[in-house]
């Protein structure tokens, strides 16, 4: 393109074209001032001038620069320009998913990493509230080294429940790419997360195979097939192909959206259980046993030769009618005459196939039907014997018990905290008479005593080192565990101290009051003020009685419940930008966690129940609305999420008992049945999730106690 290699857009210097979609051309180009190569896509002309467009590409931009993930391609900048919008991303010279097929289909190893990897990214994007829409192998993006990247956000669509601005799509409009689009898509229905897992799941199809599962040029001829024909057995045409890898994408690209994968992360389990037969994995696909390693997004992988030009979309990846389709539809019945329109583009023949397959009269010569679901979703015809039951990372049925392992000398005073050390071999222990000591759990005695403190102890918290205790003298003490002088004190706190947290990597803390809410930096030399996070910029109070403090499994977010508007918010722990506030809850809202590795938040109100927080959806939902039958009002004052994700512990003023709760089975709650007589205020759960502790005591502080308890799980098929 000698005519465009001297055109300058700013500070962009554009080099030569890479490739061309549906929503703008990209260019190879340098940034002037940080002299480095970049890819520019630049939305074009006959575009800028339709204004509905220009906002959809920087809308684009806006929602793939809001997501920070190793496996989705980073956003540098976005601008306008003498009438022409641009978008500018990191240039990845690895060339695409699609150019890897151009030399024939791949190892299913080495499609399945491909796919895990960019199911990843996929989870990212769901969690924050986006669909996809254009899932396929040119989206898929390669590194040098290997490294997948999800790529062109240009059909993505904001979920309908996010808080952003009304979506510029609207139901009835068709947007996508016919070769890897979902039933629904096709048909022009309302839309959700599970499209983007049948268009990956075709796109999985097309790596191992070489070739889409529905190839036909013609591209209402190829929707139809989406819409009414079996997936075919990629085994037919590659018979290497493993019957786990076939499950994966039979459940991914099942007609029936609730016959797919519920999430990408389950579909990433899936992946990486493929991948890894035999050992556990964690909800977010990472194997926990140890052995051979899966990939995770950044690691090296060898695709062989790379493409020649990075970015190349110009050689389509079956035929030249693979394009991306824009179609509207309109009317009360739109709906039906769609799948009309479909029917009738597909030929009689098709029509009557169409229909009896829908219908399920459509029989294999043992009278097994051809369509109908195996245990993981539809199974293609061809299959002489039906497919072993191989459930793919469902929850796990089990039953959950509790057994008291120790029961540790009765104290003078309420135990109001407790906090495991970082070997599980010890604890820490403040109370309400202003004692801080470390336990050992083997012999069930105190270790030693810190020094410093003064008045009662309302909170404590360990973690990397470091032990933290603040109370009614409105201080905050810290000590390094190895030794039982503070290393620092932290005062001019308005109110009571309320509630502590630790921050996972050990770098931030959260210290609540009745009064407050400041988040601190954490480092050798004590502790950094960031911000008070209580007030927003406009000084109006979020959080004044701060009930608990939580931060996210990976230190990005903090979370708190306030007594104030009866509301729940969260933050940025890196800036301290309010992210959401939800006011005026069922109740006083008072324990809060987040669930591990997920964007939710599960929060206690006084006398109303459990809840969970989707920060993604801005949605919440009870866990349990209100106590069981038979059974006061509950006042729950703490509680917390086991590694599992699916397991909530809390305790509160009922006579000292645990209540764990399972999120995926709704079972009903197990309880310790050893009652104490007293309330329960500290809890805390091992790294594994095998030990709860729980402390407590009676209201007047004249008595308490702490025990340690064993979670027992029995998993039944």
């Amino acid at each position: 393109m000698a005519q465009e290699r001297d055109i300058q857009l700013g500070k962009y210097q554009l080099k030569a074209r890479l490739g061309k979609g549906g929503m703008g051309v990209v260019y190879l180009a340098t940034d002037s001032r940080l002299k480095r190569d970049v890819a520019v896509k630049i939305l074009p002309r006959s575009l800028a001038s339709n204004p509905v467009a220009v906002k959809r590409f920087l809308r684009e931009a806006r929602v793939a620069a809001s997501i920070s993930h190793p496996s989705i391609v980073t956003i540098h900048d976005v601008d306008q320009i003498n009438g022409q919008c641009f978008l500018v991303m990191e240039l990845m010279t690895g060339g695409t998913a699609q150019d890897l097929l151009q030399r024939g289909p791949l190892d299913w190893k080495e499609a399945t990493r491909i796919i895990a990897d960019t199911c990843h990214g996929l989870a990212a994007i769901h969690e924050a509230g986006l669909i996809h829409r254009d899932i396929k192998p040119s989206n898929i993006m390669l590194a040098p080294k290997g490294v997948v990247k999800l790529a062109d956000f240009g059909l993505a669509k904001l979920t309908d429940s996010t808080t952003d601005s009304k979506p510029l799509t609207v139901s009835n409009t068709i947007l996508g790419t016919p070769q890897f689009m979902s039933p629904e898509q096709c048909q022009g229905d309302e839309l959700d997360s599970r499209c983007d897992l049948y268009s990956l799941g075709a796109t999985y199809f097309a790596l191992l195979t070489g070739a889409a599962p529905f190839p036909d040029p013609q591209p209402l001829q190829c929707m139809f097939a989406h819409c009414s024909t079996p997936v075919p057995d990629p085994r037919k045409q590659r018979s290497e192909i493993p019957a786990e890898c076939v499950d994966i994408i039979m459940k991914a690209m099942a007609k029936k959206r609730a016959d797919r994968f519920e999430s990408a992360r389950e579909m990433l389990a899936a992946l990486r259980a493929c991948l890894n037969p035999g050992q556990a994995v964690s909800t977010d696909g990472g194997v926990k046993a140890s052995g051979t390693p899966t990939l995770s997004p950044g690691d090296s992988m060898s695709f062989g030769a790379s493409s020649a030009e990075p970015w190349a979309t110009t050689s389509p990846l079956v035929n030249p009618g693979q394009t991306t389709v824009i179609m509207k539809t309109e009317g009360a019945d739109a709906a039906a005459r769609k799948r009309m329109i479909l029917a009738i583009s597909g030929g009689c023949l098709a029509l009557l196939i169409g229909l009896l397959l829908w219908s399920g009269v459509g029989r294999t010569n043992s009278g097994q039907a051809e369509t109908g679901p195996s245990k993981l979703g539809n199974v293609g015809p061809g299959n002489s014997s039906p497919r072993p039951n191989r459930p793919i990372h469902n929850p796990v049925k089990q039953s959950l018990r509790l057994e008291l392992a120790a029961d540790f000398p009765a104290m003078s005073t309420q135990v109001s905290g407790v906090a495991f050390a970082d070997d599980a071999k010890s604890f820490f222990s403040g109370t309400m008479e202003g004692t801080v000591q470390q336990w050992n759990i083997a012999s069930r005695q105190p270790m030693r005593s810190f020094a410093g403190v003064k008045q009662g102890i309302r909170a404590i918290a360990a973690r990397h080192n470091w032990l933290v205790a603040g109370g009614e003298a409105k201080t905050v003490w810290l000590w390094n565990t190895g030794s039982d002088q503070p290393r620092a004190t932290l005062t001019n706190f308005e109110g009571e101290i309320s509630s502590l947290a630790i921050s996972p990597d050990g770098k931030k803390l959260a210290v609540g009051t009745y009064s407050e809410l400041k988040l601190y930096q954490l480092n050798d030399t004590g502790p950094k003020l960031i911000e008070v996070l209580g007030k927003s910029t406009n000084s109006t109070v979020i959080c004044y009685m701060v009930m608990s403090v939580a931060f996210s499994s990976d230190s990005q977010w903090i979370a708190a419940t306030s007594w104030t508007d009866k509301a729940v918010a969260v933050w940025n722990a890196e800036t301290g930008a309010l992210r959401d506030v939800k006011r005026h809850q069922a109740d006083e809202p008072e324990g809060i966690s987040f669930i591990p590795d997920e964007d939710r938040v599960v929060f206690a109100t006084q006398h109303k129940g459990l809840y969970v927080w989707d920060l993604s959806q801005a949605t919440i939902q009870p866990v349990e609305a209100g106590p069981p039958a038979n059974r006061k009002p509950r006042v729950v004052r703490t509680l917390s999420v086991l590694p599992d994700g699916q397991t909530i512990a809390a305790v509160g003023e009922w006579g000292g008992l645990i209540s764990l709760y399972d999120l995926h089975q709704k079972t009903v709650p197990v309880e310790n049945s050893q009652a104490t007589g007293t309330s329960s205020y500290g809890l805390d759960i091992s790294v594994d999730g095998t030990l709860l502790l729980l402390s407590g005591g009676d209201k007047d502080h004249r008595k308490g106690f702490i025990q340690l308890w064993k979670v027992v799980r029995e998993s039944s098929e």
